[in-house]
Protein backbone atom coordinates (compact mmCIF):
# COMPACT_ATOMS: atom_id res chain seq x y z
CA UNK A 1 0.00 0.00 0.00
CA UNK A 2 2.91 2.45 0.94
CA UNK A 3 4.55 1.56 -2.70
CA UNK A 4 1.43 2.16 -4.43
CA UNK A 5 0.61 5.73 -2.48
CA UNK A 6 3.62 7.42 -3.12
CA UNK A 7 3.64 5.83 -6.67
CA UNK A 8 0.86 8.02 -7.77
CA UNK A 9 1.51 10.90 -10.25
CA UNK A 10 -0.41 12.94 -7.55
CA UNK A 11 1.63 12.55 -4.94
CA UNK A 12 4.35 14.65 -6.81
CA UNK A 13 1.99 17.58 -6.74
CA UNK A 14 2.73 18.78 -2.80
CA UNK A 15 1.97 22.26 -1.88
CA UNK A 16 -0.37 22.15 -4.62
CA UNK A 17 -4.38 22.33 -4.14
CA UNK A 18 -4.56 19.17 -6.10
CA UNK A 19 -2.07 17.53 -3.25
CA UNK A 20 -4.95 18.22 -0.80
CA UNK A 21 -7.44 16.75 -2.96
CA UNK A 22 -5.39 13.71 -3.27
CA UNK A 23 -4.98 13.07 0.62
CA UNK A 24 -8.87 13.25 1.11
CA UNK A 25 -9.48 10.90 -1.89
CA UNK A 26 -7.16 8.34 -0.09
CA UNK A 27 -9.29 9.02 3.22
CA UNK A 28 -7.48 11.49 5.02
CA UNK A 29 -9.75 14.87 6.71
CA UNK A 30 -8.29 17.73 5.43
CA UNK A 31 -9.53 21.21 5.68
CA UNK A 32 -9.87 24.64 3.72
CA UNK A 33 -6.94 26.35 2.40
CA UNK A 34 -4.05 23.56 3.73
CA UNK A 35 -0.82 23.87 2.06
CA UNK A 36 1.40 20.48 2.48
CA UNK A 37 4.82 21.05 1.60
CA UNK A 38 6.53 17.54 2.87
CA UNK A 39 7.36 15.25 -0.31
CA UNK A 40 6.62 12.36 2.56
CA UNK A 41 3.33 10.96 1.78
CA UNK A 42 1.37 9.72 4.93
CA UNK A 43 0.30 6.19 4.34
CA UNK A 44 -2.42 5.72 7.07
CA UNK A 45 -4.18 8.71 5.63
CA UNK A 46 -7.84 7.52 7.44
CA UNK A 47 -6.04 8.35 10.43
CA UNK A 48 -4.84 11.83 9.53
CA UNK A 49 -7.16 14.82 9.92
CA UNK A 50 -5.44 18.55 9.51
CA UNK A 51 -7.63 21.71 10.00
CA UNK A 52 -8.24 24.90 8.02
CA UNK A 53 -5.05 27.18 6.94
CA UNK A 54 -2.76 24.82 8.24
CA UNK A 55 0.70 24.83 6.71
CA UNK A 56 3.45 21.71 6.77
CA UNK A 57 6.84 22.49 5.56
CA UNK A 58 9.06 20.60 3.55
CA UNK A 59 10.68 16.71 5.10
CA UNK A 60 7.83 16.37 7.72
CA UNK A 61 7.14 12.65 8.47
CA UNK A 62 3.51 12.14 9.58
CA UNK A 63 3.09 8.68 8.11
CA UNK A 64 0.29 7.51 10.88
CA UNK A 65 2.58 4.20 11.65
CA UNK A 66 5.77 2.81 13.13
CA UNK A 67 7.39 -0.79 13.34
CA UNK A 68 7.57 -1.77 17.17
CA UNK A 69 9.81 -5.14 18.37
CA UNK A 70 8.60 -6.85 14.49
CA UNK A 71 4.94 -5.28 14.76
CA UNK A 72 3.40 -2.58 12.58
CA UNK A 73 1.25 -0.13 15.02
CA UNK A 74 -0.64 2.64 13.93
CA UNK A 75 -2.26 5.47 15.44
CA UNK A 76 -4.14 8.89 14.71
CA UNK A 77 -2.08 11.93 14.12
CA UNK A 78 -4.14 15.26 14.60
CA UNK A 79 -3.35 18.63 13.43
CA UNK A 80 -5.37 21.87 14.42
CA UNK A 81 -6.61 25.14 12.46
CA UNK A 82 -3.93 27.74 11.78
CA UNK A 83 -1.16 25.23 12.84
CA UNK A 84 2.81 25.47 11.31
CA UNK A 85 4.37 22.29 11.51
CA UNK A 86 8.40 23.06 10.76
CA UNK A 87 10.67 21.39 8.08
CA UNK A 88 12.37 17.97 9.18
CA UNK A 89 9.92 17.31 11.90
CA UNK A 90 8.22 14.12 12.91
CA UNK A 91 4.96 13.84 14.17
CA UNK A 92 4.54 9.67 16.17
CA UNK A 93 1.35 8.13 16.39
CA UNK A 94 -0.90 9.38 18.93
CA UNK A 95 0.55 12.85 18.56
CA UNK A 96 -1.23 15.73 18.06
CA UNK A 97 -1.06 20.31 17.64
CA UNK A 98 -3.32 22.42 18.56
CA UNK A 99 -5.44 25.08 16.54
CA UNK A 100 -2.94 28.58 16.17
CA UNK A 101 0.21 26.28 17.67
CA UNK A 102 4.02 25.19 16.17
CA UNK A 103 6.12 23.01 16.04
CA UNK A 104 9.32 24.24 15.29
CA UNK A 105 12.33 22.87 13.05
CA UNK A 106 14.02 19.84 13.30
CA UNK A 107 11.58 18.54 15.98
CA UNK A 108 9.79 15.57 16.97
CA UNK A 109 6.51 14.79 18.76
CA UNK A 110 6.76 11.51 20.43
CA UNK A 111 4.28 9.04 21.12
CA UNK A 112 1.19 10.61 23.01
CA UNK A 113 3.27 14.15 23.31
CA UNK A 114 0.25 16.81 21.88
CA UNK A 115 0.72 20.73 21.63
CA UNK A 116 -2.03 22.83 23.20
CA UNK A 117 -3.68 25.43 21.30
CA UNK A 118 -1.54 28.90 20.68
CA UNK A 119 1.56 27.56 22.00
CA UNK A 120 5.09 26.91 20.32
CA UNK A 121 7.26 23.58 21.30
CA UNK A 122 10.52 22.63 19.81
CA UNK A 123 13.13 20.00 20.37
CA UNK A 124 13.20 16.14 20.41
CA UNK A 125 11.46 15.54 22.15
CA UNK A 126 9.63 19.03 21.78
CA UNK A 127 9.46 20.62 24.83
CA UNK A 128 7.84 24.39 25.19
CA UNK A 129 9.83 27.14 23.97
CA UNK A 130 8.95 31.18 23.35
CA UNK A 131 10.41 30.89 19.29
CA UNK A 132 7.70 32.51 16.76
CA UNK A 133 8.56 31.19 13.48
CA UNK A 134 5.84 33.12 11.76
CA UNK A 135 7.83 35.61 9.74
CA UNK A 136 4.86 37.85 8.34
CA UNK A 137 1.03 38.45 8.56
CA UNK A 138 -1.00 36.76 6.43
CA UNK A 139 -2.55 38.23 2.96
CA UNK A 140 -6.27 38.51 2.29
CA UNK A 141 -7.47 35.08 0.72
CA UNK A 142 -9.18 34.31 -2.48
CA UNK A 143 -10.26 31.21 -4.19
CA UNK A 144 -9.90 31.87 -7.97
CA UNK A 145 -6.07 31.98 -7.65
CA UNK A 146 -5.73 28.65 -5.96
CA UNK A 147 -7.92 27.19 -8.59
CA UNK A 148 -6.46 28.69 -11.79
CA UNK A 149 -2.83 27.23 -10.24
CA UNK A 150 -4.10 23.47 -9.92
CA UNK A 151 -5.95 23.63 -13.41
CA UNK A 152 -2.78 24.89 -14.96
CA UNK A 153 -0.77 22.46 -13.33
CA UNK A 154 -3.18 19.92 -14.33
CA UNK A 155 -3.50 21.06 -18.23
CA UNK A 156 0.67 21.21 -18.01
CA UNK A 157 0.79 17.36 -16.79
CA UNK A 158 -1.82 15.99 -19.51
CA UNK A 159 -1.29 18.37 -22.12
CA UNK A 160 2.47 19.66 -22.54
CA UNK A 161 4.74 16.89 -20.30
CA UNK A 162 3.20 13.91 -21.29
CA UNK A 163 3.20 14.72 -25.04
CA UNK A 164 6.74 16.12 -24.92
CA UNK A 165 8.14 12.99 -23.23
CA UNK A 166 5.81 10.42 -26.35
CA UNK A 167 7.50 12.78 -28.73
CA UNK A 168 11.61 12.56 -27.22
CA UNK A 169 10.97 8.85 -26.86
CA UNK A 170 9.50 8.69 -30.93
CA UNK A 171 13.27 11.25 -32.03
CA UNK A 172 14.92 8.79 -30.31
CA UNK A 173 13.42 5.58 -31.98
CA UNK A 174 13.73 7.70 -35.62
CA UNK A 175 16.49 9.96 -35.40
CA UNK A 176 18.98 7.47 -33.34
CA UNK A 177 20.59 5.09 -36.22
CA UNK A 178 21.87 2.79 -33.19
CA UNK A 179 18.60 2.90 -31.47
CA UNK A 180 16.69 2.26 -35.29
CA UNK A 181 19.09 -0.53 -36.34
CA UNK A 182 18.89 -2.95 -32.99
CA UNK A 183 14.51 -2.20 -33.39
CA UNK A 184 14.89 -3.62 -36.99
CA UNK A 185 16.76 -6.32 -36.26
CA UNK A 186 15.12 -9.44 -35.87
CA UNK A 187 17.69 -12.36 -34.81
CA UNK A 188 20.18 -10.05 -32.41
CA UNK A 189 22.64 -9.90 -34.34
CA UNK A 190 23.79 -6.42 -33.35
CA UNK A 191 24.45 -7.32 -30.49
CA UNK A 192 27.40 -9.18 -31.49
CA UNK A 193 29.59 -6.96 -33.18
CA UNK A 194 32.00 -4.25 -31.89
CA UNK A 195 30.20 -1.58 -33.61
CA UNK A 196 27.13 -1.52 -31.70
CA UNK A 197 29.18 -1.13 -28.25
CA UNK A 198 31.44 1.58 -29.99
CA UNK A 199 28.43 3.70 -30.77
CA UNK A 200 27.02 2.63 -28.05
CA UNK A 201 29.68 3.87 -26.14
CA UNK A 202 29.90 7.40 -27.68
CA UNK A 203 26.56 8.40 -27.91
CA UNK A 204 26.00 7.79 -24.15
CA UNK A 205 29.03 9.38 -23.71
CA UNK A 206 27.94 12.39 -25.71
CA UNK A 207 24.85 12.55 -24.01
CA UNK A 208 25.57 12.15 -20.39
CA UNK A 209 28.32 15.26 -20.73
CA UNK A 210 26.13 17.29 -22.88
CA UNK A 211 23.17 16.90 -20.46
CA UNK A 212 25.78 17.85 -18.04
CA UNK A 213 27.10 20.88 -19.63
CA UNK A 214 23.42 22.30 -20.98
CA UNK A 215 21.81 21.44 -17.06
CA UNK A 216 24.68 23.90 -15.37
CA UNK A 217 24.04 26.30 -18.40
CA UNK A 218 20.16 26.65 -17.47
CA UNK A 219 20.77 26.10 -13.49
CA UNK A 220 23.45 29.42 -13.89
CA UNK A 221 21.67 31.09 -15.81
CA UNK A 222 17.78 31.03 -15.55
CA UNK A 223 17.57 31.53 -11.65
CA UNK A 224 19.52 34.63 -11.93
CA UNK A 225 17.07 35.89 -14.35
CA UNK A 226 14.30 34.81 -12.40
CA UNK A 227 15.36 36.24 -9.03
CA UNK A 228 15.01 39.53 -10.97
CA UNK A 229 10.83 39.02 -10.21
CA UNK A 230 10.83 39.34 -6.61
CA UNK A 231 11.86 41.48 -3.87
CA UNK A 232 13.46 40.86 -0.29
CA UNK A 233 11.45 41.56 2.41
CA UNK A 234 7.88 41.87 0.71
CA UNK A 235 5.10 39.20 1.12
CA UNK A 236 3.47 37.50 -2.05
CA UNK A 237 0.81 35.67 -2.45
CA UNK A 238 0.55 32.05 -2.79
CA UNK A 239 -0.33 30.35 -6.11
CA UNK A 240 0.69 33.28 -7.98
CA UNK A 241 3.58 34.38 -10.36
CA UNK A 242 6.02 35.00 -7.93
CA UNK A 243 5.04 32.39 -5.81
CA UNK A 244 5.39 30.14 -9.78
CA UNK A 245 8.87 32.41 -9.87
CA UNK A 246 10.46 31.36 -6.33
CA UNK A 247 9.70 27.18 -6.77
CA UNK A 248 11.13 27.70 -9.85
CA UNK A 249 14.59 29.04 -8.53
CA UNK A 250 14.28 26.33 -5.72
CA UNK A 251 14.42 23.40 -7.96
CA UNK A 252 16.70 24.69 -10.37
CA UNK A 253 19.10 25.73 -7.80
CA UNK A 254 18.11 22.53 -5.34
CA UNK A 255 19.44 19.89 -8.11
CA UNK A 256 21.08 16.61 -6.45
CA UNK A 257 23.64 15.74 -9.27
CA UNK A 258 25.02 19.05 -8.82
CA UNK A 259 25.09 19.65 -4.85
CA UNK A 260 26.54 15.99 -5.00
CA UNK A 261 29.26 16.18 -7.37
CA UNK A 262 30.60 19.94 -5.69
CA UNK A 263 30.44 19.07 -2.60
CA UNK A 264 32.76 18.41 0.03
CA UNK A 265 35.49 19.30 -2.62
CA UNK A 266 37.21 22.39 -3.39
CA UNK A 267 35.01 23.17 -6.25
CA UNK A 268 31.75 23.58 -3.99
CA UNK A 269 32.28 27.26 -2.99
CA UNK A 270 32.73 28.31 -6.96
CA UNK A 271 29.30 26.55 -7.52
CA UNK A 272 27.73 28.06 -4.89
CA UNK A 273 28.93 31.30 -5.81
CA UNK A 274 28.23 31.17 -9.31
CA UNK A 275 24.43 30.16 -8.03
CA UNK A 276 23.95 33.01 -5.85
CA UNK A 277 25.57 32.62 -2.91
CA UNK A 278 27.47 35.94 -1.04
CA UNK A 279 30.62 34.18 -0.43
CA UNK A 280 33.10 37.35 -0.03
CA UNK A 281 36.95 36.65 1.34
CA UNK A 282 36.63 32.69 1.70
CA UNK A 283 38.78 31.03 3.18
CA UNK A 284 39.13 27.83 1.26
CA UNK A 285 39.28 24.16 3.27
CA UNK A 286 38.50 22.10 0.85
CA UNK A 287 35.81 20.96 2.33
CA UNK A 288 33.70 23.92 3.05
CA UNK A 289 30.10 22.65 2.77
CA UNK A 290 28.76 18.95 2.24
CA UNK A 291 26.76 17.68 -0.45
CA UNK A 292 23.79 17.12 1.32
CA UNK A 293 22.67 20.88 1.14
CA UNK A 294 19.46 22.77 0.86
CA UNK A 295 18.34 26.70 0.38
CA UNK A 296 14.97 28.16 -0.45
CA UNK A 297 16.89 30.99 -1.92
CA UNK A 298 20.47 31.54 -3.07
CA UNK A 299 20.23 34.98 -3.17
CA UNK A 300 19.53 35.52 -0.11
CA UNK A 301 22.72 33.86 1.91
CA UNK A 302 25.69 35.59 3.18
CA UNK A 303 28.62 32.86 4.31
CA UNK A 304 30.68 34.77 6.81
CA UNK A 305 34.95 33.90 6.42
CA UNK A 306 36.30 30.68 7.36
CA UNK A 307 32.40 29.36 7.68
CA UNK A 308 32.36 25.03 7.35
CA UNK A 309 29.08 23.83 6.80
CA UNK A 310 28.14 19.42 7.21
CA UNK A 311 25.71 17.71 5.18
CA UNK A 312 22.34 18.58 6.37
CA UNK A 313 21.81 22.11 6.29
CA UNK A 314 19.16 23.78 5.09
CA UNK A 315 18.96 27.77 4.84
CA UNK A 316 15.49 28.91 4.56
CA UNK A 317 15.66 32.60 3.37
CA UNK A 318 11.86 32.20 2.13
CA UNK A 319 8.85 30.98 3.88
CA UNK A 320 5.33 29.97 4.24
CA UNK A 321 3.82 30.57 7.42
CA UNK A 322 0.40 31.00 7.08
CA UNK A 323 -2.04 29.22 4.30
CA UNK A 324 -3.91 32.34 3.78
CA UNK A 325 -2.24 33.18 0.48
CA UNK A 326 1.21 34.20 1.60
CA UNK A 327 4.61 33.58 0.47
CA UNK A 328 7.29 35.72 2.01
CA UNK A 329 10.43 36.59 1.69
CA UNK A 330 12.20 37.48 4.30
CA UNK A 331 13.94 41.42 4.39
CA UNK A 332 17.49 41.93 4.17
CA UNK A 333 20.59 39.46 3.45
CA UNK A 334 21.04 37.44 6.52
CA UNK A 335 20.46 33.86 6.62
CA UNK A 336 23.52 33.04 6.59
CA UNK A 337 26.52 31.91 9.12
CA UNK A 338 28.50 34.97 10.30
CA UNK A 339 32.22 34.73 10.55
CA UNK A 340 34.17 31.58 11.56
CA UNK A 341 31.65 29.36 13.01
CA UNK A 342 30.99 25.84 12.28
CA UNK A 343 27.46 24.50 11.62
CA UNK A 344 26.87 20.27 12.88
CA UNK A 345 24.32 18.19 10.92
CA UNK A 346 21.15 18.57 10.00
CA UNK A 347 20.81 22.36 10.78
CA UNK A 348 18.05 24.35 9.60
CA UNK A 349 18.93 28.00 9.85
CA UNK A 350 16.31 30.96 9.80
CA UNK A 351 16.83 34.59 8.59
CA UNK A 352 18.39 36.59 11.46
CA UNK A 353 17.52 40.26 12.30
CA UNK A 354 17.62 42.39 9.40
CA UNK A 355 20.92 44.03 9.10
CA UNK A 356 22.30 41.17 11.46
CA UNK A 357 25.05 38.76 9.95
CA UNK A 358 24.35 36.06 12.39
CA UNK A 359 21.97 33.72 13.09
CA UNK A 360 19.72 33.59 16.05
CA UNK A 361 20.30 31.36 19.01
CA UNK A 362 16.47 29.87 19.52
CA UNK A 363 16.87 28.38 15.96
CA UNK A 364 20.89 27.04 15.22
CA UNK A 365 22.99 25.89 17.53
CA UNK A 366 25.24 28.19 19.27
CA UNK A 367 28.40 29.49 17.69
CA UNK A 368 31.39 27.38 18.92
CA UNK A 369 34.82 29.35 19.73
CA UNK A 370 37.89 29.19 17.45
CA UNK A 371 39.75 25.74 18.13
CA UNK A 372 43.40 26.33 19.59
CA UNK A 373 45.53 26.29 17.12
CA UNK A 374 47.69 23.19 16.45
CA UNK A 375 51.15 23.03 17.82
Amino acid sequence: MKTLIRADPLAFFRGSPVYSLYLRALGARIGGRVVILSPSVPVCTDMLTIGDDTVIRRNCLFTGYRADGGIIRTGPVTIGRRALIGEHTLLDIGTGVGNGSQLGHTSSLQESQAVPDGQCWHGSPAQPASVNYRRAQPLPSGRVRPFAYATVQMATLLLVTMPLAVAAAVAVLIKVPMVGRLAAADDGGNLLTAAFYQEGLVASAVLFIGAILLGAAVVLTVPHVLSRFITPGRAYPLYGLRHWVQRAIRRLTNIKFYLELMGDSSYVVGYLRALGYRMRDVEQTGSNFGADLAHENPFLVDIGRGTMVADGATFIAWSIDDRRDMTKVPRGRAAGPGARPGRGESCRLYPAHPRMPSVPRDVADAVPPEPPAMT
